[in-house]
């Protein structure tokens, strides 16, 4: 993959910083300093790179402007929602880089891909967001254990703290459901299992002057359109009627994409 613009140039990233025990903003970093950390393997600065040929197996361009899979068509990648969109070879290449994967085939365009959904036992992650209450966490964990003791699935609470993430993206991989609500918590649905179902439980945003609230998915564009995903999504009724989680509306929706 080629990105224009970062080399030396400053990147803006969330990343969790603590000071007195308090949350920090994010710092602009180098991409320099971001990279080796998530990345799992080498990369290379167009600018210092000595031949004047090289030869790719595949290559997808984009510039500090271009989306994976923006649902802005200024910003979008071309062939976002398709086999051939660049955030499904990123994934890819992340759990190749961290031994997730092999590293033989994958990039080809002839390589046949099988959903590999539920082999071996239904598995899932429900992966922590800041807008959930403290009583919306313990209501997801019940309803978690009672889906698990029930046989359909073990699907994991992921709190970001409690894990590396090295852990967590194996996690992801080894999941056929993946559940969160808006934001950064649903950024990761990509990188569940081939045939694999996101469950984007929304939230209910306030916006304007007057402030008006309305059910709001935002971030859909991590799963919606992808053919090797489902998505399944938490009723806007449901948040316009009660303004919160229904713990039978959760449980229902998080077991319709288990059976999916």
């Amino acid at each position: 993959m080629l990105r224009f613009g970062f080399a030396g140039a400053r990147a803006n990233a969330a990343l969790r910083i603590v000071y007195n025990e308090k949350h920090q903003p994010g710092e602009a970093l180098l991409a320099d300093e971001i990279i080796p950390t998530f990345f799992g393997g080498d990369y290379y600065q167009l600018g210092k790179m000595t031949s004047k040929i090289y030869q790719f197996q595949r290559v997808i361009m984009g510039s500090r402007k271009m989306a994976h899979r923006s649902l802005n068509l200024r910003g979008t990648l071309p062939g976002s929602y398709s086999f051939e969109n660049s955030l499904y070879y990123f994934t890819q290449r992340l759990k190749a880089s961290y031994g997730i994967l092999p590293w033989s085939g994958f990039m080809s365009a002839h390589t046949r891909l099988i959903p590999d959904r539920a082999i071996g036992g239904c598995r899932g992650v429900l992966t922590d967001n800041k807008r959930f209450t403290q009583d919306d966490r313990a209501m997801f964990q019940r309803i978690l254990d009672t889906i698990k003791r029930s046989g359909k699935c073990d699907i994991v609470f992921l709190k970001w703290e409690d894990y590396s993430f090295q852990e967590q993206l194996r996690i992801f991989a080894d999941s056929d459901v993946y559940i969160s609500g808006v934001g950064t918590g649903i950024t990761r649905a990509h990188m569940i299992k081939l045939g694999g179902v996101v469950v984007n439980l929304g939230e209910l945003e306030s916006l304007g002057d007057p402030a008006r609230v309305q059910a709001s998915y935002r971030d859909v564009q991590f799963s919606t359109g992808a053919p090797y995903l489902g998505a399944m999504f938490y009723p806007p009724r449901l948040w316009n009627i009660y303004g919160e989680f229904q713990p039978e509306a959760v449980q229902y929706i998080i077991e319709k994409a288990v059976d999916k």
